[in-house]
């Protein structure tokens, strides 16, 4: 294991803050333009990662507080039928964004047409446009 820079150790110190590398990256003194490129490409490097590790099991000694232990607490929360059903609520959602079983929607706007691009997704539209257009017709012709 090579030894980091005085920069990179600092990331790293920083890092076990907030998780946050973005940040940990500015606090230790890189560039706010290219802080969260750089963020992520420290939490590559193999010994940035080996200390950020150790640091996070010092943590986790001294404090007795581990990931899986607050896991743990949370789903006995939620299938506690003691408890509050807004806690137990609270408690399920906050396991299923651990797990990632929540997926989130968002929306997405293009300004480009599709004539724009691939020839073969046009001849596809303009075949969905003249199927549409002869259900409307038949349609037209069945209404009393």
């Amino acid at each position: 294991m090579k030894s980091l820079t005085a920069k990179q150790q600092r990331f790293a110190e920083e890092y076990l803050i907030d998780l946050n590398a973005t940040q940990a990256a500015i606090r230790a003194g890189y560039s706010e333009r290219t802080a969260r490129s750089q963020g992520q490409r420290l939490l590559t490097y193999v010994d940035i990662a080996a200390v950020i590790e150790k640091g996070r099991a010092d943590l986790t000694e001294r404090t007795g507080f581990a990931a899986e232990r607050t896991v743990n607490a949370i789903g006995r929360i939620a299938y506690d039928t003691e408890v509050h059903l807004g806690y137990r609520l609270k408690a399920l959602e906050l396991l299923g964004k651990h797990f990632g079983i929540f997926v989130t929607k968002s929306e997405v706007h293009h300004s480009c047409s599709i004539s724009d691009g691939d020839p073969g997704l046009q001849a596809t539209m303009d075949l969905i446009r003249e199927i549409n257009a002869e259900n409307d017709a038949e349609s037209d012709e069945e209404a009393p």
